[in-house]
């Protein structure tokens, strides 16, 4: 079996308070196999990403967490930007017109800006979107409110999308928290058992302590000032740095 952690943020967010390296030392010590780089509507860390996966024995999925209308939608396979803050279903159709796939990113969650279950169940009982609309995450170990996951998991159910765990990671230690796990071990399986709906959503963590949330905050103030981990090269150790301005 393969697994995947399929929303993860890199320095090229605003938000995002790891270098694409230190998140890849992070995804090699959780042994995943593949990993999606999902920063906030803009494909700019896409480049490094493929650059770096092969000393990090990875397979990576050039992805966007797309800021839509409605809430927020995970693309795959995508090679240009999709403007932000269309509805969701011209959105989707954007994303299919690149020949790529997508998921509904923490629907219903409350506290982030969320895809509702009624916007949710128009897009998903489009037939043309059959084939682009594939999955839901069902959980996602980066929400504050854990129990929307278990809103989401129903929805993946209802509306017959395949279910994702994820960690929507904004830091290095928490990649992997959650994982999504499928037959086979490539990105064309991984796809394979997206479109058949049968990928498995695993929560890897604990319930989080007020450390944890302690931790984040520290790190955001830290980006907010241009600094954030880095990792220089495989089994190298984690160091702070500043960024270059493009990334801020």
């Amino acid at each position: 079996m393969g697994i995947a952690d399929l929303h993860i943020h890199t320095s090229y967010s605003w938000d995002g308070t790891s270098t694409i390296s230190a998140i890849f030392q992070s995804a090699k010590d959780r042994k995943l196999d593949i990993v999606a780089i999902t920063d906030h509507d803009t494909i700019a860390g896409h480049d490094e990403a493929m650059k770096l996966a092969a000393q990090y024995q990875l397979k990576v999925i050039p992805g966007v967490e797309i800021s839509t209308a409605e809430g927020h939608l995970l693309a795959y396979f995508i090679h240009q930007e999709i403007p932000a803050h269309l509805s969701l279903i011209r959105t989707i159709e954007l994303v299919g017109q690149q020949g790529g796939i997508c998921a509904a990113a923490h629907p219903a969650a409350r506290f982030v800006h969320s895809v509702s279950e009624g916007s949710l169940s128009i897009a998903a009982g489009i037939p043309d979107f059959k084939e682009i609309l594939l999955g839901v995450e069902s959980i996602n170990s980066g929400l504050l409110y854990q129990k929307s996951n278990q809103l989401a998991a129903e929805f993946s159910k209802q509306y017959q999308l395949s279910p994702l765990g994820n960690s929507d990671s904004h830091i290095y230690w928490t990649v992997g928290d959650a994982v999504t796990s499928f037959s086979g071990e490539s990105i064309t399986d991984l796809r394979t058992s997206l479109i058949l709906r049968k990928t498995r959503a695993i929560l890897n963590t604990e319930k989080r302590v007020p450390a944890y949330y302690f931790q984040h905050v520290n790190r955001r103030v830290l980006r907010m000032m241009g600094w954030v981990a880095n990792c220089t090269g495989p089994n190298q150790t984690y160091a702070m740095q500043r960024i270059s301005d493009h990334r801020i």
